[in-house]
């Protein structure tokens, strides 16, 4: 048999879960709820890395602004393998596929995109477009130099996303316009 106080305390019910006593008492005037602290976004922190590699941040907008640039003229192929020479309806498609694909960050659409050429990428791209005062690439350490290529990568793989999807959006913009507004 078990003990008297054992069988009251279960017949009393059970105990309150989902802490909804601590709950109200933090949203009471007085006890603000404080936010959590987030993580730094990756390409702030590379961004910021590439600041101090590169010489300052004229350098690292620049290495950004340089792999953008880069990426941008990337589409041009894109665009040539992808769309040229097929029917209108099936740029139709493919523009609406790949578009989907980039909102939703989806790997299979991603991977037929042009790619950063990360070997390739050596002194003498890095010194073509250094800014003036930016240290050598001889002189720059493995870590730097690795945050130099990110910062260029993350700019090509930017422009890249942002030209394909342009390209597909006015390729849908005059498929609505020749329809005369019917998809």
């Amino acid at each position: 048999m078990a003990a008297p106080g054992h069988q009251r305390a279960h017949r009393a019910g059970p105990l309150p879960t989902g802490g909804g006593a601590t709950r109200r008492r933090l949203d009471r005037p007085g006890h603000p709820r404080l936010p959590l602290p987030q993580p730094p976004d990756r390409h702030d922190v590379r961004l910021a890395a590439a600041t101090h590699a590169t010489g300052g941040p004229a350098g690292a907008a620049g290495a950004a602004a340089r792999g953008e640039r880069e990426g941008r003229l990337a589409v041009g192929w894109w665009r040539q393998h992808a769309l040229a020479d097929r029917p209108r309806a099936e740029q139709a498609h493919t523009a609406r596929i790949v578009l989907a694909g980039i909102d939703g960050s989806d790997a299979q659409v991603l991977r037929t995109l042009p790619r950063f050429d990360v070997a390739g990428y050596d002194a003498d791209r890095y010194q073509a477009h250094a800014p003036t005062g930016a240290p050598a690439w001889s002189d720059l350490p493995d870590l730097d130099r690795a945050l130099v290529i990110d910062t260029v990568r993350d700019g090509f793989t930017d422009g890249v996303c942002d030209g394909v999807a342009a390209c597909c959006a006015a390729l849908l913009d005059t498929d609505v316009s020749d329809d005369g507004g019917r998809q």
